[in-house]
């Protein structure tokens, strides 16, 4: 007989049935939490105790995880789940690993050993690791967790696939998200608007807008997000004109757009410079009263920016109610680009708040406008205020460093971004490469370019840019080889560089195979730079004929590069007759370049045409054409100088150059051809300035080599370095010393460390470096670059190896000495 045939009385019954749920519900929390019963229960009461005890911490350890902010309280409660015996509780480890992987202040490393610990994974714990995943740098680690999920036999649900969509649009996985557009359509989501908003976005991100637009014809409803998705997706691709027709049919549907349809209509005035729209844009912005939000106010700030009304972009400024640091970034920037230095400066240093973003906006104003020197100042406040640079910092910096020459600053950020991240990203090492090659050492360059993990199109073109400046042009091409071999397609850029390797390697064969090559094979379009290039190929290798010819065919008109590498050419083989076209070419478009007038003086000057170089001085005169003077710069032990053409620093330096001068007209140096037209002007050039302070790596225009290797002929000069080298214990005759520094003068690179100057063309070592032998760097770092007799040697310690690093202050006009 059945025990349920007894009848017994109900109370009883009831009393019976409730100790046995409580008996299975009490064994099934221990076994769950493998915990061994310390007490065999034999009453009722004291098991109903024990579960709503549990019951009771379960619920105040999820009040306490509610409330948690941060990782140290979390890992508290998280000891007292185990040592509570739950952590079976798949509700509370659930909320353990939301917190870290969700929360600004969680740890996804941590959330995700939880999750590898857990015995019973539910579905809100793997959509919330899989959603701190795609927030965080490991977006790709959010896929491969769905695959497992798919593989634990666990269905993704609607808030799994949107988190899962956005990590495929990051990675641009679009095979991946083709997949999951499948089991959207198969798990029966495609109805849900969110869902299908995801993959609009997905679409459009991985460039399929034909996808993303058959996807959106589709939808029976659709939302604000649809449309925002469907407009900014076209802005972002450049399609500007289907964004707009989007918008149109926006309106049409009965649709408002809100704040972001207008942030991203905005965004597409600013790009296509579309200011009349963005009038409209902003007059519809204050007709449905969202003007006063500070998103919108920023964007409108923005597209007046871009457009070139900073009178506007004032205006709306002023009228905004809100004001947050993106707000004044954006006024920054704004006049920054606009070439408006001091007042983009004023504007900077009102700012009440700034973020990293504020501190790139100065430092890449500065480094646009060429004031290197203040860019490095700015960057340098930043690191006082406890601001960490970020990879767009570091860039701008170090293009500052490229321009100054600056190696110290340099190698500073170089041990700072190997700190910071042991695989710095490819742009970052860009810049290195050009930073090392623009101070001169191009091997170092070439070092760091060889150990790069990746390179793109970039890393090639920096590193076949930097060894033709150094003049290594058959390194240069054997590194395009490299590039070709690699798989890696040249641009405008790569040739640029190839063409100038071919200029100062006189490769003129070579130099024109690559610029048929051009177009032929690589399919790349030509530049006037590319012509320009070959104008200076074809004009240094003598076939004058040949560049006025290209210069006919170019289908551009020239510009006064293409005029001044004509020019160049012209000088060396002295041929009047296209000189005189030039100049007629140069007058007819009425060009204010006051590079190209001194160019054409000079040229006059060296083929003994003193009548037309003063004709063509004067012509400049009369049209108020001035040349920018360029500067060379001399750092010693960390402490920068700047000259400048007739900037009187101190009065040691030009006593020394009066010396020089003179004993140089003594020996009839200033008879020769090439300096028969300079010497009409009364100031000195810049780099004789500093070739006369500094002691290593001498920075000189083209035009002065011969003279410095003229005056190396001078015996009382070879007899002066004689007298000191021996002081060193360097055993040299002087036909030997007089060999060396000729070959000095034709090394492109030799690089000290110690100092440097920094100047307009290439780099000239010191010519004592190439006596040097292991160990002899530091004793030969403190002499003088120029040592001589007397009467020659001006008293002053200007030039003694004991003052060397300390050179004289005084102040003359122009810029100050002390840049640092």
């Amino acid at each position: 007989m059945f025990l349920g045939t007894i009848r017994r009385p109900d109370k009883a019954a009831a009393h019976r049935q409730l100790r046995f749920r409580v008996s299975i519900m009490v064994f099934a929390v221990v076994a769950v939490n493998r915990v061994t019963p310390p007490v065999l229960y034999h009453r009722t009461d004291e098991k109903l105790h024990t579960l709503r005890r549990l019951h009771a911490f379960a619920e105040t350890l999820c009040s306490l995880l509610e409330r948690c902010s941060s990782m140290r309280e979390l890992k508290r409660l998280h000891a007292r789940v185990v040592t509570g015996g739950l952590v079976g509780d798949a509700f509370l480890v659930g909320k353990i690993i939301a917190f870290c992987a969700v929360s600004a202040a969680g740890d996804i490393g941590y959330a995700q050993a939880v999750f590898d610990r857990a015995p019973n994974r539910n579905r809100f714990m793997w959509n919330s690791l899989i959603r701190g995943f795609t927030i965080s740098r490991y977006p790709r680690k959010a896929l491969s967790l769905h695959r497992q999920m798919l593989g634990s036999g666990l269905l993704p649900n609607e808030f799994s696939l949107p988190f899962v969509l956005k990590c495929c649009a990051s990675e641009l996985a679009f095979e991946e998200m083709l997949l999951i557009h499948a089991l959207v359509f198969k798990l029966g989501y495609a109805a849900q608007v969110f869902v299908q908003n995801s993959l609009l976005n997905s679409f459009m991100a991985c460039g399929s807008t034909g996808l993303a637009q058959r996807l959106f014809n589709e939808m029976p409803q659709k939302s604000v997000v649809s449309w925002n998705s469907m407009i900014d997706g076209y802005c972002q691709s450049g399609n500007m004109d289907a964004a707009f027709c989007l918008f149109r049919d926006m309106m049409h549907s009965g649709l408002e757009p809100d704040k972001f349809t207008l942030v991203s209509l905005l965004s597409i005035c600013s790009q296509t410079r579309y200011l009349k729209l963005g009038r409209l844009m902003h007059h519809r912005i204050q007709v449905s009263g969202v003007d006063s939000d500070v998103i919108l106010g920023n964007a409108l700030l923005d597209m007046y920016a871009k457009c070139g009304d900073l009178s506007s972009a004032h205006i709306c400024f002023n009228h905004m109610p809100e004001r947050d640091v993106i707000t004044w970034t954006t006024m920054v920037s704004a006049l920054a680009n606009n070439r408006q230095v001091e007042l983009s400066r004023s504007w900077f240093d009102q700012m009440p708040e700034r973020n990293v973003v504020s501190w790139n906006a100065m430092i890449s104003c500065y480094v646009q406008c060429g004031q290197c020197h203040e860019a490095l100042d700015v960057y340098r406040q930043m690191q006082s205020f406890n601001v960490e640079p970020d990879e767009a910092t570091l860039t701008s910096v170090l293009s500052a460093c490229s321009q100054l020459g600056d190696l110290i600053t340099g190698k500073k950020i170089h041990e700072y971004v190997c700190l910071r991240s042991p695989t710095p990203s490819i742009t970052l090492c860009n810049s290195l490469v050009d930073m090392y090659a623009k101070c001169g050492l191009v091997d170092m360059a070439l070092d760091f370019f060889n150990t790069m993990p990746r390179k793109d199109v970039v890393s090639w073109n920096v590193i076949i840019g930097a060894l033709a400046i150094h003049g290594r042009a058959m390194e240069a091409i054997n590194i395009f080889r490299e590039m070709i071999a690699e798989g890696i397609h040249p641009d405008g850029f790569t040739f640029v560089g190839l063409l100038s390797a071919c200029s100062h390697g006189g490769f003129l064969e070579v130099g024109q195979n690559l610029f048929k090559a051009m177009s032929d094979v690589y399919r790349v379009p030509l530049e006037i730079e590319h012509y320009a290039c070959m104008v200076d190929l074809l004009g240094r290798g003598g076939q004058l004929l040949a560049a006025v010819e290209l210069i006919n065919s170019m289908p551009v008109r020239p510009d006064i590069v293409i005029w001044g590498a004509l020019l160049g050419g012209c000088r060396i083989h002295g041929n009047l007759k296209i000189i005189k076209q030039v100049l007629k070419q140069v007058l007819e478009s009425a060009s204010d370049s006051g590079g190209l007038y001194v160019l054409l003086s000079n040229a006059y000057g060296e083929a003994c045409k003193r009548e037309d170089m003063q004709k063509v001085r004067k012509l400049m005169e009369q049209r108020g054409i001035t040349k920018d003077w360029a500067t060379s710069s001399l750092e010693i032990n960390g402490q920068l100088y700047e000259f400048m053409v007739d900037n009187k620093i101190t009065g040691d330096i030009y006593f020394f150059l009066d010396c020089l001068t003179d004993h140089m007209k003594s020996n009839s140096f200033l008879a020769k051809k090439s300096f028969s037209g300079y010497h009409q002007l009364p100031d000195f050039h810049a780099d004789w300035c500093c070739w006369n302070l500094g002691e290593l790596n001498l920075v000189l225009c083209r035009g002065y080599q011969s003279d410095l290797r003229e005056l190396f002929e001078c015996s009382l000069i070879i007899e002066a370095y004689l007298e000191y080298i021996h002081a060193l214990g360097v055993k040299l005759d002087q036909g030997e010393l007089k060999s060396l520094l000729i070959e000095a003068l034709d090394s492109p690179t030799l690089h000290v460390d110690a100092v440097r100057i920094k100047g307009r063309d290439k780099v000239w070592s010191h010519a004592v470096l190439m006596l040097l032998q292991p160990g002899m760097v530091d004793k030969l770092q403190g002499g003088p670059l120029l040592i001589l007799p007397t009467p020659y040697w001006p008293p002053s310690p200007v030039f003694s190896s004991s003052h060397a690093s300390t050179p004289s202050k005084k102040s003359g006009k122009g810029r100050p000495n002390n840049l640092d």
